[in-house]
């Protein structure tokens, strides 16, 4: 648990370019990774596919699967079997899953303050407040 909140932190503090090179790292590997498994599950796993070399056979479930995890599906190419049909699903739900977990770390990276230098008040501000608490402390010591 204590690991994933590093991973977390990590990605929280990568700056904006960092951030989405990571992503498009992510999604190629991702994409590749499924592209393999299709490929390894059989000529007749994606039904439609035309290719008649490993390379082309290769880009075209590469591209099935770059349509699979954005959840686009043009409809030409479809899973055939169940190992075929259960990549895709797995496929589908990373793909959901990823683009939450995308907007989330968006979000929090954008409401999180990096520093306490942020939260900081002007100086005057902060003498007012100092003197405030000053005054309460004296008035709780007083019977």
């Amino acid at each position: 648990f204590f690991q994933s909140f590093r991973i977390y932190q990590l990605l929280l503090n990568l700056s904006w370019t960092g951030f989405i090179a990571f992503l498009v790292s992510m999604y190629l590997l991702t994409n590749l990774l499924f592209a393999t498994a299709y490929v390894l599950a059989g000529p007749d796993a994606i039904l439609g596919a035309t290719a008649t070399s490993f390379g082309e056979r290769f880009l075209e479930t590469f591209f099935f699967s770059v349509q699979t995890v954005t959840t686009v599906g043009y409809g030409h190419m479809y899973p055939n079997g169940i190992d075929a049909n259960l990549l895709v699903a797995v496929e589908a739900f990373l793909g959901m899953a990823g683009i939450a977990i995308v907007a989330a770390l968006v979000f929090a990276s954008r409401i999180t303050p990096r520093s306490h230098h942020h939260l900081q008040q002007p100086s005057g501000h902060r003498t007012r407040r100092r003197s405030v608490e000053l005054q309460a402390q004296t008035s709780e010591r007083r019977p």
